[in-house]
Formats: structure tokens, sequence, C-alpha cells
């Protein structure tokens, strides 16, 4: 219990009190005028929604987006899957390096077709996909057998490392464990690819010039 000065006349009075008994005003701090007066509604005064909605009226919150989700899936029903248009984008980048390396005609023209096959699997083009595949596993057989003849370890590594990565990219729905692992695989043997190619065109470039000078003696 509490005292408190009354707002009519100014004299003290309990604060429990419903009215001042010298006034007779109404006591602003009677807990049972406050909250029956809360509990009356004003009228014209907008309904107030609950601050906790029913249980059955939940609404249905979206969940986050996931946007590594959407590079593994299609980007449109009956597309590609975003690895394999990129193993596109990566056989177009190895089909030029083929085409500019000095190498045999039938070799060459392989790189012209890894060009095309890369440019269709890029524009999303799913018919392409098994072409790709076929054209993967054939240079998967190919070109090892000649890296064994030749006698050359490091491109039969190379080559495999190469193709096996582009067989995991090039399948309908790629693990997407082995997504990263086979990018990144890639990209190593297509930037030493390309670092070969310009010390060799480096070298070529440089032997006429050094073949027509002449010795000091």
């Amino acid at each position: 219990m509490g005292w408190r000065r009354c707002d009519g006349c100014g004299r003290t009075i309990s604060d429990r009190a419903p009215s001042c008994p010298f006034c007779a005003a109404p006591n602003a701090l009677d807990s049972s005028s406050v909250f029956a007066a809360a509990a009356v509604p004003v009228a014209g005064a907008p309904a107030i929604a609950p601050a906790f909605p029913a249980p059955g009226g939940l609404a249905a919150t979206p969940g986050p987006v996931d946007v590594d989700s959407k590079f593994h899936e299609p980007s449109a029903p009956g597309g590609l899957a975003g690895p394999t248009r990129l193993a596109g984008w990566l056989l177009i980048l190895g089909g030029i390096a083929g085409a500019i390396a000095p190498v045999a005609p039938f070799a060459r023209g392989g790189a012209v077709v890894d060009v095309l096959i890369g440019g269709a699997l890029a524009l999303n083009s799913s018919k392409w996909r098994l072409v790709a595949l076929v054209r993967v596993v054939i240079g998967t057989i190919i070109w090892p057998i000649l890296a064994i003849v030749q006698h050359d370890p490091i491109s039969l590594v190379i080559q495999l490392l190469y193709s096996g990565s582009l067989l995991v990219l090039l399948q309908e729905r790629p693990r997407r464990a082995f997504v990263p692992w086979a990018i990144g695989a890639v990209s190593v043997v297509l930037v030493l690819n390309y670092f070969g190619l310009a010390v060799m065109l480096a070298q070529q470039h440089a032997s006429p010039q050094r073949a027509g000078q002449r010795r000091p003696f």
C-alpha cells in the first residue's frame, strides 16, 4: 500500500482508494479502475491483433535460398546443370590450345571438334551432352595409349586427370563433392597447357633469329 496526491484537491490519499474521500475525484492509480478501463473498447478504435498468433494460423515462412544448389541444377527444364555448362567452356579452352599447338593434323581436327561441342554445351544444349561424353571417353582411351607407347608418364597422368575431371562434370547430375576437385584439376591442366604452349611458341620465335646471327669468330 502506498500514498499519492489527489489530482482534484491535492490532498494525500491511498493509492488503492477508488476515489478521493475528500473531493470524490477518481483515483487514476487504482488497479481495478485501470484494468476495467482497458477492458472497455473505445468506439471507433481499430482492433488490435494479438501479439502471438493462434497455433492453427501460423504462416509458413520461406526457407533460405541455397545459391549453391542453383548452380548444380538445370537453369531451365530440359537444360544442363551448371557444372556441365562449365565443362563446355573448359572444352573450348582446351580446344583452342590444341588448335594453336604445333600438333598432327588429326589432333588439330579433334581440337576443332572440342570447340564445337564445348560451344553447344555452353549454350545449354542438352542434346550435346552425350556427344561430349563419347568424345571424352574416346580421348581417355586413345591419348593414354599413345602416351604409354611413347613412354611418356607425365602426359599419361595429365591426360587421365583431364579426362576424368571432364567425365565428372559431364554427368547429368554431377556429385557436388567431386565438382570443385574436377574444376580445379581441369583448370590446372589448362594453365600448364597454355604455359607450355607459350614457352614453345617463344622458343620457336627466337630460334630463327638465333640462326641468322653470325658468330664473331
